[in-house]
């Protein structure tokens, strides 16, 4: 478990790969017990969870973005979108379900070829369709 700062968590936003993140508040029990849940789910699955301090200034300035309003809330994020959002971790089952998306969300989208930020005219993407002829009696003018 590797707690984020601003900074950390912008970049986790960005990442390609896919993350737990739980948003904490210092001295709360029961965010406590929910960080502990996922945390030993995130282990299971060889996933790594990250903690967010809801009471930091900076870190709480980036949360209304993400649709945070409570805590304890937990956001699985997976290239650079929030998946799934939970407030309710009511046992290690739902702990379990929200970890499994994020291993499911690495496991379905492995990392392709990078392709350049504009095409030449008339080249056709890898796996797409060519672009098909034009109807008889078509003119241009």
């Amino acid at each position: 478990m590797k707690r984020l700062s601003a900074l950390d968590l912008q970049e986790r936003l960005r990442a390609t790969e896919p993350s737990v993140l739980c948003v904490t508040r210092r001295r709360a029990p029961s965010v406590d017990d929910v960080v502990r849940r996922l945390d030993a789910a995130a282990r299971r699955l060889e996933l790594e969870l990250f903690t967010i301090d809801g009471d930091d200034g900076e870190t709480a300035a980036l949360l209304p973005d993400l649709g945070v309003t409570m805590v304890p809330c937990v956001l699985v994020v997976a290239h650079g979108a929030v998946v799934e959002r939970a407030s309710a971790i009511r046992d290690g089952v739902d702990a379990r379900r929200l970890v499994a998306l994020a291993a499911a969300a690495r496991a379905t989208r492995p990392p392709g070829p990078a392709l350049p930020e504009t095409l030449p005219p008339g080249s056709v993407v890898p796996g797409s369709q060519p672009p098909a002829s034009q109807p008889p009696g078509f003119r241009r003018g």
